[in-house]
């Protein structure tokens, strides 16, 4: 599963600056948003001009074609030592050489080219403990998971990442009913649902799509699955109310 959509542009690019930097031993020259020629950090080491680019795109067609047709007619104006190149997604091998191949004249390292596996795989190192802790940091600001089933009160990050995982998947076989289409035109009207049916019906399953779906239209603050008002009671217990955007 890619876990890196659930980070903003802006946060994935950080985490990712700091990555680079951890790894490099050195720190780059940042620039501010906006059109960025091609570069995203800037670096010499050893005499050698580095340019890193990162990409946050979860669609590996639409990935590929913004390379070839955009980034490496940039790549070839800037001609620099060393290109490193960061996505987002996690690629097989297949994919992994077609982007090398793209880059075959700028990136003559592998490990140049980093996807998500890879930073699955630097996470691990214990180097990278603070990338990992700006990962989770970042991930429960952006959306706070809070499951009455699966909670774990120590470590309340695998919590959104379990969500996640699990909407994702029910996403590969889910298709949209005219039921579906009804709640989502509640949700535009009213701002909320209220799903009731006989066990196995789809209340489950409709529930989780629905807040995939509120996640990619809405702007949200956080998320918290409950069993009776009691658990919510209890999630809000001596706290003040702030007006949030919350399912």
């Amino acid at each position: 599963m890619d876990k890196y959509p659930l980070l903003s542009p802006s946060d994935f690019a950080n985490m990712c600056t700091d990555l680079i930097q951890i790894r490099e031993g050195i720190q780059f020259e940042c620039f501010g948003e906006g059109k960025d020629s091609g570069i995203d950090l800037r670096g010499n080491l050893n005499g050698q001009k580095i340019i890193v680019q990162i990409k946050h795109i979860s669609n590996y067609n639409t990935l590929k074609r913004e390379l070839k047709n955009i980034e490496l007619a940039k790549v070839k104006k800037l001609n620099p030592d060393r290109y490193i190149l960061i996505i987002s997604m996690a690629l097989g091998p297949k994919r992994k050489d077609e982007i090398l191949n793209i880059f075959k004249d700028y990136i003559t390292d592998n490990t140049d080219f980093i996807n998500g596996a890879d930073i699955d795989n630097y996470l691990r190192n214990s180097k990278y403990k603070s990338v990992l802790n700006y990962f989770k940091q970042r991930v429960m600001a952006s959306i706070n998971i809070f499951s009455n089933d699966e909670i774990d009160d120590e470590d309340p990050y695998r919590n959104c990442i379990w969500l996640y995982e699990n909407i994702e998947h029910v996403r590969k076989y889910y298709v949209e009913t005219k039921c579906f289409n009804k709640l989502k035109e509640s949700i535009k009207k009213n701002n909320i649902v209220i799903l009731s049916g006989d066990a196995g019906s789809g209340k489950t399953t409709n529930a989780k799509m629905l807040i995939h779906y509120i996640l990619n239209t809405h702007q949200i603050d956080e998320v918290i699955v409950i069993k009776s008002f009691n658990d919510f009671f209890k999630f809000y217990n001596g706290q003040k109310w702030e007006k949030k955007n919350t399912i």
